[in-house]
């Protein structure tokens, strides 16, 4: 049982189902105090997965996954109840017991070490003597302010085998953690740990959330041949899963539609401090299917400003198509100069906001880039052109878009467009990569909720129905409250609904719950009139009857061949009956 001012209350309180919901699917209002959309955990073609903000719970009618906020957080980042709470209470801005062992998994342990590990180099790197020179590089060489340093908690790694590990160490922090949270390294020979990264300017890779998970470090020393590392793969940090400043980004991003997608730290940071918000880094050319799916939670448009030389296009073609399959737009930033928008931003700010506003959309990008120096004259030119642009068209996912470019391409080359069809490489559609899945949702449990919803609409059927209907033919889940509802019809005639949540509330939250689930189920006939509601539920009725009798014949037919096969003949004398009596009220129903 939850206390009324626990945490846990406290943070349900604070916070909005359908914000908490809509900062990762897209929700559409689906009555009063009602949203909808497709649900997250099972592929759909019809939305079915429903949002009630009276009870602050959600419940999907296609796969049957239902709870309140922290569940549902839950289930999205594949998180512990635990860590649900601590992403929320953050959110919510609530102060969670510092020590309670109910709230700590492996997963917490090791984002409080992260934590710890990026105060310390942030701070190392403003007050410590030895970090003088990563200063100077920062201010003068990269020009950030010490607001920008601020923002982005950006540290350095001392020249030390054990700087962090002595200081983690002293803070109680075992050396199994620090391996664990890819900060130490095990030494090969001996005993103990050593530092991962020395000497290297820090930069704290956060979540979607704010929670360090991991960190980028930038060598120092222009003789270090790995001039960048990562944070191996941990229980926390997966790099594909991951786009650096998402956590800042994402007001700004949603604001404009669009995020801009660059490869590195910096230059994502003199983005930032540039006045170019909407901006995350990939850490690579390629866009990974997470990445995108992340993108996706805030943005209809990615732009990229990735270096375009061949290997850094070919990597970057595996992202776009990755964008395309999720139906996110892609632009390219196009610099005026300089190898990346860094050097583009140290030299001219104003240039990167040019080339930022003047993003082109990516086929036409691709069009320009390889028709502008071939000849439509030229038969090996013609050749050229449609090699290199068929099989981009081929991963278009829209139909009228990608017959748009086809007539394009077909009129530069001077061709058929339905010789160039032909010529594209056939790809999976979204719906043969990932079938749509039938429902989960027992049809019985289904008309279940759908009568005690249509019952809310128009509750002087209630007697009606309880004549016709009895309480085994609803699914068994819902038969407590069919029960619940003729009770409050038959006490007091009892019609609004209001209060039939007030008095489900204090006999059984679960009836409460079940009452808003059953609303949310019937959301299509909320604005219908009453002759269709009286319509839909005789049909309704009827059809939980004939699904009830059926299983009821299943059933005495199975137990009929029971009887017969142990040869009891008193008990397939009375399951005879019963059968041809069954069987007698379902022709007449």
């Amino acid at each position: 049982m939850v206390l009324v001012n626990s945490p846990v209350e406290e943070i349900k309180n604070k916070l909005d189902i359908a914000e908490v919901i809509g900062e990762y699917i897209p929700l559409k209002p689906a009555g009063p105090e009602r949203l909808k959309a497709r649900c997250p955990f099972h592929n759909e073609r019809t939305p079915s997965f429903m949002v009630s903000r009276y009870r602050q719970i959600f419940h999907c009618f296609g796969c049957g996954e239902g709870g309140d906020l922290i569940t549902f957080v839950q289930k999205m980042e594949g998180l512990e109840f635990p860590e649900a709470l601590r992403l929320l209470a953050k959110k919510a801005n609530v102060q969670l017991p510092q020590y309670d062992p109910k709230l700590t998994t492996e997963k917490t342990a090791l984002l409080d070490v992260l934590k710890i590990a990026a105060a310390y180099y942030h701070e190392y790197l403003l007050k410590a003597q030895a970090a003088r020179s990563a200063r100077e590089y920062l201010s003068q060489a990269r020009k950030l302010k010490p607001e920008t340093l601020e923002i982005f908690k950006i540290g350095y790694a001392p020249d030390a085998w054990d700087g962090l590990t002595l200081a983690l160490k002293k803070r109680g922090i075992s050396e199994a953690y620090l391996i664990s949270a890819g900060v130490s390294v095990r030494r090969e020979k001996g005993e103990g740990v050593y530092d991962r990264f020395r000497n290297r300017i820090m930069f704290p890779i956060r979540d979607v959330h704010g929670s360090v998970i991991g960190f980028g470090g930038r060598a120092l020393a222009e003789n270090e041949p790995a001039k960048y590392i990562n944070t191996p793969q941990t229980l926390v940090y997966n790099k594909s899963q991951v786009l650096y400043n998402l956590d800042l980004a994402k007001p700004e991003i949603r604001k404009q539609k669009i995020a801009i997608v660059v490869e590195g730290y910096m230059d994502c940071v003199a983005s930032y401090q540039a006045g170019v918000g909407n901006v995350v880094a990939a850490s690579g050319t390629a866009l990974t299917e997470g990445q995108v799916l992340l993108l996706k939670r805030f943005a209809s448009t990615a732009a990229l400003a990735f270096d375009m030389d061949p290997a850094g296009e070919n990597a970057a073609k595996r992202g776009i198509t990755q964008a395309w399959k999720e139906n996110l737009e892609v632009k390219v930033i196009s610099l005026p100069f300089g190898k990346d928008p860094d050097e583009c931003i140290n030299k001219d700010p104003k240039a990167w906001h040019q080339a930022v506003a003047a993003a082109q959309p990516i086929l036409e990008f691709y069009f320009s880039r390889t028709l502008g120096n071939l000849d439509p004259k030229n038969v090996q030119d013609k050749k050229a052109a449609a090699k290199v642009l068929l099989p981009i068209l081929s991963w278009v996912t829209d139909p009228i878009e990608q017959t748009h470019y086809l007539q394009k391409l077909a009129e530069w080359l001077r061709v058929e467009e339905n010789l160039l069809r032909r010529k594209l490489t056939p790809q999976k559609s979204a719906d043969e990569k990932f079938k749509i899945q039938p429902s989960k949702v027992d049809r019985q449990e289904a008309l279940s909720q759908r009568l005690l919803g249509l019952l809310q609409l128009e509750p002087s059927l209630i007697p009606e129905i309880a004549k016709k209907l009895p309480t085994e033919a609803l699914n068994g889940a819902w038969q407590n409250l069919y029960k619940f509802v003729q009770l409050q019809y038959s006490e007091d005639n009892l019609l609004n609904i209001s209060e039939w949540q007030q008095a489900a509330a204090k006999r059984d939250p679960s009836l409460a719950d079940g009452l808003a689930i059953s609303a949310m189920a019937v959301a299509d006939l909320s604005a219908g009139t009453s002759v269709e509601k009286h319509r839909e539920i005789e049909t309704v009725t009827q059809e939980l009857q004939r699904v009830w009798f059926n299983k009821k014949l299943i059933q005495l037919t199975q137990e009929l061949r029971l009887a017969e096969s142990r040869g009891d003949k008193e008990n397939v004398q009375k399951l005879t009956s019963l059968f041809q009596e069954l069987t007698q009220k379902f022709k007449q129903s």
